[in-house]
């Protein structure tokens, strides 16, 4: 262990060190210098104590006290207040970040006055400041990130910067107003000028009405003097209303010493403000006003500027804390401003509405100001969160640089900065699979296909990819040294390329590329050793190629002669030479008083015109399909729309200037150019012109960038009407049939007035009658065409037409919005019932359609689940779905206008009987003669219920046994007297003994035995033949088997039915008995049953069993190996039990 004098050193006073390694983490030191702690880059390993986490850290162990201003103030600060002048007059009020950074900070140029008065102590040195204004952009240091504005003297306007809060100079204002109202000129006569939520309303001439009541428009010598001023000529007095804290106007005439003369006199005497802080009061100033503020502004430290709707709502009020983490506050009062607050949840900046007053600190105006003041960013990571820096913001980074991120995250390279941060998850790019990721972008990236061993290119949707998609980059992102960057038209095609030149100044100059992009590009020319402008199409061109002249000359530089100025030289020679001039654009004949003198001149200098021109001029072409129209001269054909000096072949391309009015090629004739593409062109002009828009059939404003277009470019709209078809197109697809005078040509349904190929679409007016490229209305409409509402536009409302459903054959009703419906619209129901096969269903149920046809001659051909309805014409006889038993069903006489001469059964009376049909929604209970109606119905022999019908819908016959019922479930077997009355009936009983003896209906006389429960005994008794029940038995025989008790033979229970019937068997049909049973041979048939035992009689004992039969037997012995006799009782035996000793030997051998 280490003595504690040793390693006890203080970090605070250490140098910072960044340590070495190959991650880049985010650290903070202490600055000893400055006293303040600062960020930056450790790379993880090395390095000192003087290395903290988070800027926390360092500032709780060591004690910050910079200073804040840009040169030394001794040990004593002064604190100041923003607005308040508590400085000296060679100061000023530095606000930063805290109220301790918030002091009086001596002006610049305040010491280098003190330094000459000290060295030049006999000489009186005058002093003087320099103007803040003109002062230059200072941002300081420090951590802070201060939202501030400067002047900038180039551009005469204030421009937002970020303060770091430390040692900035005094060009450093609060909000824009502040800047404005100390650097630009107030034209107004008296006040400023009037603002509306903070901002210097324009106006002008045109639009003098934008000013409030009491101001007028002042119209200065630009925008920014032409603004509302305050009215000269108001004879109103004022006067002061105590409670309100307020001035009111009124006509008065009195000598009221409370009334005064002007609002300046009112304000000067009686303290006017309105309060609209959501806690507390604002602040106020010596005149017991409200302090002025703007956004972010000069407020003490504790209160935050309040931006209301105007300046008397603008105010400082007591803070809430970190703006970023209020909830939103709507406010109060009258107003609706449109303002811009920070979700913390989302991390995103969202608009609400303001009532101007009230609210908090998270309150912006624009959402730039929300975005630079909060963490505002989007998660676009594919799994995890990014790694964030000290900002709350997320870590950006460089695709090309895997060291810009920490170890353990990634480079996401979205398609701009705010994508492209690092994500957690860092692997080897070259083993992930291929990610689209999210988002509505296509960028053309590439990735690594380990089966193919190479780079192949995909479509990177955005956001949420991960680490395969690379690269791009932009004129001031460089590529990888054997690259090159190509400016595409498109970020998409602003990428790396390979086999990049040590100067891409020797590569061939004016390579047009491939695409349809027109844009001027400028490339090195190394023949005339100068910069010349080229057309580039958007691709696959080469290194020569630069966005601006300037770019090109600055990465080329050449001795370009025409750029160099006009020089005589010197000498005495009088030499007649020519010059190029760069402000006319041609080449000028030095005078003859002026003519070349010999030596010493520049190279722009050429012995003859051609020369000149043939190095100098170039030529500005605004024609996107080629060269111009050139003259004699070799200059391009300029022309007018009212005098046309274009060749064949050539149109006359209006452009903003005289120079770019010019003879294009690729002159198309008539409708031609109305079918010509929107051309916005390239270029910086915005001039106003018209275009003819074909998917419209109107003419569209558009404004036009001066180069490149097209000739569907009219000057103005009525040009554009007078050369193009205006017409409302009401066709869904295609354009309408025109008449000669490029109008729709009307037409009216039913007529055939379109002709061959057209169809009459019908309109909500006569106008919108049109003829539309198709299939004619019939067949079209009923083909299966769907419903088409189309879409609004007539000048009258929506109307009900009708449609042809083809699935349900028949015609509906829709609402119709007038344009781009199809051929199936009709005016009426009759138009399109009469246009259409529509199909009336006969049945009582809805049928598949189309409809499957039927015959008297082929009823059967309809299958088991649908019955042929014969109607009263062929399109009313179609297979209906089948409703049950016909017998069964009520009459139905149906519905129509028809009388059919038909037969139904009549289920009370068991018979067929005759009624008229009406032809369609009867049932099944119709029969065209009495013949098929007793067929299919004839007597029903049950008690209850119809019998069961089979698959052609006839009653099923059975026959019954001991051993077999052949009816299904829940029906039993009527034995009649025949086969038609031998069927199943519903109703089956489980306890048939038990019902009652009944001799039933009919004519019959049968001789049956019934169960008598009473006696329990079987009885003989008469059947009449119908409506029986099941206790009808045709033999004494079945009825003893069925109902008397059994005396059971069997040691254990005897094998049963399926219906729970004892199952019998005999000597000659002893395989009756199923598996694990045997055939038991009796005293009587009651006792020869299946009972259950082992299938091996050769191997159970002797069992001579119990009773009083005394029956001859045979049984195997296994002892003596021999069939010897014994004596059965009759019942409870075993299988080792023969009749005869032959069928003894034959089993057991």
């Amino acid at each position: 262990m280490f003595p504690r004098s040793k390693i006890s050193v203080d970090p605070c006073t250490q140098e910072q060190e960044s340590g070495v390694g190959s991650v880049q983490l985010t650290r903070f030191y202490f600055n000893k210098e400055l006293k303040l702690c600062e960020e930056f880059v450790y790379f993880g390993a090395g390095g000192n104590r003087n290395n903290f986490l988070t800027l926390e850290e360092c500032q709780a162990h060591c004690t910050e006290s910079p200073n804040p201003c840009a040169v030394s103030v001794g040990n004593t600060i002064n604190q100041c207040t923003p607005g308040v002048s508590t400085c000296g007059s060679g100061s000023f009020c530095h606000v930063g970040a805290t109220p301790q950074t918030t002091a009086c900070c001596p002006k610049p140029g305040m010491f280098l006055w003190l330094l000459m008065k000290y060295l030049l102590l006999f000489v009186h040195v005058v002093y003087s400041p320099i103007d803040r204004c003109q002062q230059p952009l200072n941002v300081g240091v420090g951590n802070a990130n201060l939202q501030r504005w400067y002047f900038n003297p180039l551009t005469q306007q204030c421009q937002p910067c970020i303060y770091r809060g430390l040692q900035g100079n005094e060009n450093n204002f609060l909000t824009k107003q502040e800047c404005e109202n100390s650097c630009l000129v107030n034209p107004c006569k008296i006040g400023a000028p009037f603002r509306a939520q903070g901002v210097i309303v324009q106006c002008s001439a045109m639009n003098p009405n934008v000013c409030p009541a009491n101001h007028y428009c002042h119209i200065g010598a630009d925008t920014t003097t032409t603004v509302c001023c305050q009215a000269l000529g108001w004879f109103f007095f004022w006067f002061y209303v105590c409670e309100r804290q307020r001035n009111d106007a009124n006509e008065h005439t009195t000598n009221d010493p409370f009334s005064f003369f002007t609002m300046g006199l009112a304000l000067a005497a009686c303290p006017v403000w309105i309060n609209p802080c959501a806690i507390g009061q604002p602040t106020l100033t010596s005149d017991q006003q409200p302090f002025k503020c703007h956004q972010g502004a000069s407020c003490s430290p504790g209160y935050y500027c309040h931006i209301g709707f105007d300046e008397t709502t603008t105010a400082c009020c007591s803070s809430q804390g970190d703006p970023c983490s209020l909830i939103v506050n709507e406010g109060k009062g009258p107003h609706s401003i449109q303002r811009w607050f920070y979700n913390q949840q989302t991390h995103q900046c969202q608009s609400f509405i303001y009532q101007g007053m009230a609210g908090n600190e998270n309150n912006f105006l624009l959402r730039e100001h929300c975005e630079s003041t909060c963490p505002v960013w989007v998660n676009v990571c594919p799994q995890g969160e990014p790694y964030l820096v000290a900002t709350g913001r997320p870590q950006q980074c460089d695709p090309s640089n895997e060291d810009s991120c920490p170890i353990t995250h990634w480079c996401h390279p979205g398609p701009d900065s705010t994508t492209t941060m690092c994500c957690p998850g860092r692997v080897d790019p070259c083993t992930r699979a291929k990610s689209e990721g999210e988002g509505p972008l296509q960028l053309s990236r590439y990735y690594f296909d380990a089966a193919q061993r190479q780079c192949l290119q995909f479509s990177f949707r955005g956001i949420r990819g991960n680490a395969v998609g690379l690269t791009t980059c932009s004129p001031t992102k460089k590529c990888p040294e054997t690259q090159w960057c190509h400016i595409g038209a498109t970020k998409e095609t602003t990428v790396c390329c390979p086999n990049a030149l040590p100067s891409p100044c020797t590569a061939p100059p004016r390579n047009p590329g491939e695409g349809p992009y027109h844009a001027t590009r400028w490339a090195f020319d190394g023949t005339s050793r100068k910069c010349v402008p080229f057309e580039y199409r958007g691709m696959r061109g080469n290194a020569n190629n630069f966005l601006t002249r300037e770019d090109c000359e600055q990465r080329c530089p050449g001795t370009d002669p025409c750029s160099q100025p006009y020089d005589r030289g010197n000498g005495g020679a009088q030499l007649q030479r020519w010059y190029w001039n760069l402000q006319s654009q041609s080449c000028i004949p030095f005078s003859a008083i002026f003519s070349y003198c010999g030596t010493k001149g520049t190279q722009n200098n050429f012995l003859s015109k051609s020369d000149c021109e043939r190095t100098c001029y170039v030529l500005d072409n605004p024609c996107a399909l080629g060269q111009p129209q050139m003259t004699v001269d070799n200059r391009p054909q300029t022309c007018s729309l009212g005098s046309n000096m274009c060749a064949a072949g050539f149109w006359c391309h209006i452009g903003s200037i005289q120079k770019t009015t010019v003879c294009c090629p690729g002159r198309v004739e008539g409708q031609a150019i109305c079918q010509q593409p929107l051309a916005l062109g390239n270029g910086d002009d915005a001039i106003p012109r018209w275009y003819y828009d074909a998917a419209s059939m109107r003419c569209v404003q558009f404004f036009y960038r001066g180069r490149y277009g097209n000739q569907n470019n009219f000057l103005s709209q009525y040009e554009c009407e007078q050369a193009c078809p205006v017409y409302v197109n009401v066709c869904p697809e295609g354009n309408p049939l025109l008449d000669s005078t490029n109008r729709p040509v009307t037409c009216t349904f039913g007529s055939n007035s379109c002709g061959e190929g057209y169809w009459c679409h019908l309109g909500l007016v006569p106008d919108e009658y049109q003829c539309c490229p198709g299939e004619p209305v019939m067949p079209g409409a009923c083909q299966g065409l769907p419903e088409e509402q189309g879409v609004l536009g007539a000048a009258v409302p929506p109307v009900i037409r009708y449609y042809y459903d083809q699935t349900e054959m028949r015609c509906k009703e829709f609402t119709y919005n007038g344009r781009k419906g199809n051929q199936n619209n009709f005016l009426t129901l009759e138009d399109c019932e009469q246009t259409c096969n529509v199909f009336n269903n006969p049945c009582n149920q809805p049928i598949p359609l189309p409809p499957q046809m039927c015959s008297a001659s082929a009823m059967d051909t309809c299958g088991p689940n649908a019955w042929c309805h014969i109607g009263a014409t062929p399109e009313t006889t179609v297979c209906c779905p089948s409703e049950g038993d016909p017998c069964s069903l009520p009459l139905n006489r149906g519905t129509g206008n028809s009388f059919v001469d038909r037969w139904y059964f009549n289920q009370q009376s068991g018979t067929c009987q005759p009624f008229s049909y009406a032809g369609t929604h009867g049932n099944q209970n119709n029969f065209l003669t009495r013949e098929s109606c007793e067929e299919r119905c004839g007597p029903n022999p049950c008690f209850e219920g119809r019998p069961f019908a089979g698959v052609d819908g006839r009653p099923q016959t059975c026959s019954i046994s001991a051993n077999l019922n052949t009816c299904p479930a829940s029906y039993w077997c009527h034995i009649g007297a025949d086969i038609t009355t031998t069927v199943c009936c519903p109703g089956a009983s489980t306890n048939i003994c038990n019902l009652p003896m009944s001799t039933g209906d009919g004519n019959y006389n049968l001789e049956r035995f019934y169960f008598d429960q009473s006696s329990r005994t079987c009885r003989p008794f008469i059947y009449n033949g119908l409506k029986g029940n099941q206790n009808n038995f045709i033999t004494l025989r079945a009825c003893q088997l069925a109902c008397q008790p059994l005396d059971n033979p069997c040691i254990g229970q005897p094998a049963t039915t399926a219906a729970g019937q004892v199952l019998f068997c005999s000597p000659t049909n002893k395989d009756t008995c199923p598996v694990n049973f045997w055939c038991h041979i009796g005293a009587t048939p009651e006792t020869t049953v299946c009972c259950p035992g082992a299938t091996n009689a050769c191997s159970v004992p002797l069992a001579p069993g119990t009773g009083n039969a005394g029956l001859s037997r045979w049984y195997y012995n296994p002892d003596d190996r021999q069939c010897l006799p014994f004596q059965y009782n009759g019942k409870r035996g075993n299988q080792n039990n023969f009749e005869t000793q032959t069928e003894c030997e034959r089993t057991c051998p």
